[in-house]
């Protein structure tokens, strides 16, 4: 971000309220050297929520959860729902409503969000309408998020246009 030109500099921040998330701007925030704007939060940048199959194994749902599979294959990763979770419609969901909640409150305004994989897989899903078949397709032609990864997108005549996606050039080689 140091070498960004002024123009480009971010003027809102919002993070997931999840640690990891809010520690991942303060350390690009502090490196950056910039009086950089303060992030706010919102619940809506959570993770996939996996409810009762969080940080279970794969044994460990099959054991605990023998019906499990037989309903996620019959639902489809799209819409299948964990128990006590989330399905991928329902992350659509809650960020198509954060898109508009930002287009209404921060029009023109230069935003960073700083969220987890299943929010910039969906995010984007939300911002270039594509349906479940083309998430699936661009994951598979471009690979998982990954960590520390950006993507950009710039409003180009009144519309979302992506400039670049999962972008990890900005990390040094190790």
């Amino acid at each position: 971000m140091a070498a960004l030109p002024a123009e480009q500099i971010p003027q809102v921040v919002i993070t997931s309220p999840y640690l990891r998330a809010r520690e991942t701007w303060r350390l690009a925030a502090d490196a950056s050297g910039l009086d950089l704007p303060k992030p706010g939060t919102d619940d809506r940048l959570v993770d996939r929520l996996l409810g009762d199959l969080e940080m279970l194994t794969r044994a460990a749902i099959a054991d605990r959860f023998p019906n499990e599979a037989a309903r996620r294959a019959e639902a489809g990763e799209y819409r299948w729902t964990p128990p006590s979770g989330e399905s991928f419609a329902d992350v659509e969901a809650r960020l198509a409503s954060f898109v508009a909640d930002l287009n209404r409150d921060h029009a023109g305004e230069r935003v960073v969000v700083v969220a987890h994989d299943a929010v910039v897989l969906m995010m984007r899903a939300v911002i270039q309408a594509l349906d479940w078949d083309a998430v699936i397709a661009m994951e598979r032609a471009e690979g998982t998020v990954r960590n520390a990864s950006i993507s950009q997108f710039l409003d180009r005549d009144g519309k979302l246009e992506l400039v670049r996606y999962n972008d990890v050039d900005h990390l040094p080689s190790l």
